[in-house]
């Protein structure tokens, strides 16, 4: 029996990593790949902390416990979620109020039991669910002026009414007091029909809208619910398909961490999971593997062929190798761009990375010493500089010059951040230089 065990765990613990993934809402819950928290500040905590008390582990089962139920019966949502949590707490005899919700959150995310993913989108749902009353008053009545409305409005978006069942059909027997997981469709509904109030007129004129679903339309726009931004279960079933699926993960990465330029205050790893679904990052991390493999190349030939059969090999340079896995790199990434998975996405440099840490394919101890160099942001410092910067400040001596694979890190992050840096300075009319690696 004993070696049977042994034997057990033995393959166990040489089972691919995505196999062995598949561990339970405690561990992809937990943070590993944000290093800074940007949604409490320490007075928050310290308040959170004392008010909390020994509350914590009981409330925190009840989060995972809801998280399962939900998910073995497919119902697992914004509003479903908080109200399974919700119920479990209060059976747990421990406070349950929202305030108190989000002193738990506040007190996880301290303590990397939850990402700050996960925080801000329960945090948001617990304002749009928890705290706004659905009006429960009853609807006005049709007046003549309403019918014309509507006229006007089946005539501009080209409607007729026998089309308005399938409008409504996601939104069937629900209510504010029952929304069911309704959100994510009434997102897709807004992006075709941004004027809701004239939307849900002309459903109750043509009476394929009840009572129910009338105030449950009208509930979610006089919230002023964003179109935008991570749902619950938009998230956590992307976070199972992607998270650490390459390797283990190593720790927490600044890198993922941080708001770039133009991103509307979103972290790296919100845009990566708010852009992409888990296809296309599985697909963003492939594209990186070949990157390793190019650089991690021990020799790299350009053959010429001729006619008679007969052929010509010319070793490339290491330099002549790091350009040219440049070149080959956008090219990668414009087939992406072009394929039928991305529909017209642009994924970019700073995209590969955010995949590579967040499958696990790049430890971020080894990353972000790297982009930490301030040099190799900077357009106006030359290339050669960057590289030989970057060489003596990160390993004390010009690595970056020897034959891979003992540059291949170094070189795969300046391949990146000289393809963000050339994206950014590139004019039009400066055209591409072609695929010459010299």
């Amino acid at each position: 029996m004993i070696r049977i065990l042994i034997l057990i765990l033995i393959l166990w613990l040489l089972k691919p990593a995505e196999l062995r993934a598949e561990e339970g809402w405690s561990s992809l819950l937990k943070n590993d790949k944000e290093s800074v928290s940007h949604l409490y500040t320490r007075g928050e905590l310290r308040g959170a902390s004392r008010r909390v008390g020994n509350s914590s582990e009981t409330a925190y089962s009840a989060l995972i416990g809801a998280l399962e139920s939900l998910q073995v019966g497919g119902n697992l949502c914004g509003a479903t979620f908080l109200q399974e949590w919700g119920n479990r707490i209060k059976l747990s005899a421990v406070a349950s109020d929202s305030a108190a919700l989000i002193d738990y959150l506040i007190l996880w995310r301290s303590e990397n039991r939850i990402d700050d993913l996960f925080f801000k989108i329960v945090e948001e749902d617990l304002a749009w669910f928890g705290t706004q009353e659905p009006d429960s008053a009853r609807l006005p009545r049709i007046q003549n002026r309403d019918l014309r409305r509507v006229a006007e409005y089946m005539k501009k978006k080209n409607l007729k009414p026998e089309d308005l069942a399938a409008v409504f059909a996601p939104f069937r027997g629900r209510s504010p007091e029952s929304p069911g997981c309704t959100l994510q469709d009434y997102r897709r509904l807004t992006t075709t029909h941004p004027d809701i109030p004239s939307l849900v007129t002309a459903g109750r004129v043509y009476r394929t809208l009840d009572e129910g679903m009338s105030r449950l339309l009208l509930n979610y726009d006089r919230w002023g619910l964003e179109t935008g931004g991570l749902i619950l279960e938009q998230y956590l079933g992307s976070l199972k398909r992607v998270k650490n699926r390459e390797k283990p993960s190593s720790g927490a990465s600044r890198f993922l961490s941080e708001k770039p330029k133009g991103s509307g205050g979103l972290t790296r790893r919100e845009l990566l999971y708010l852009r992409f679904d888990p296809t296309q990052i599985r697909m963003l991390t492939t594209v990186m593997k070949r990157l390793f493999t190019r650089m991690d190349s021990t020799r790299t030939e350009l053959v010429f062929t001729r006619p008679d059969g007969t052929t010509e090999s010319i070793p490339l340079s290491p330099m002549g190798q790091y350009y040219f896995a440049r070149k080959l790199l956008k090219r990668d990434l414009e087939e992406l761009s072009r394929s039928y998975f991305f529909q017209g996405l642009s994924p970019g440099f700073e995209d590969l990375l955010s995949a590579a840490l967040e499958t696990g394919m790049v430890a971020p101890s080894e990353l972000d010493p790297l982009l930490e160099v301030d040099d190799l942001w900077n357009p106006k410092v030359p290339q050669w500089k960057r590289a030989s910067d970057l060489a003596f400040r990160i390993t004390g001596s010009a690595s970056l010059f020897l034959p891979p694979p003992y540059n291949t890190l170094t070189s795969v992050v300046l391949v990146l951040i000289n393809g963000i840096i050339d994206r950014k300075t590139r004019t039009p009319s400066q055209g591409d230089p072609g695929y010459d690696p010299f």
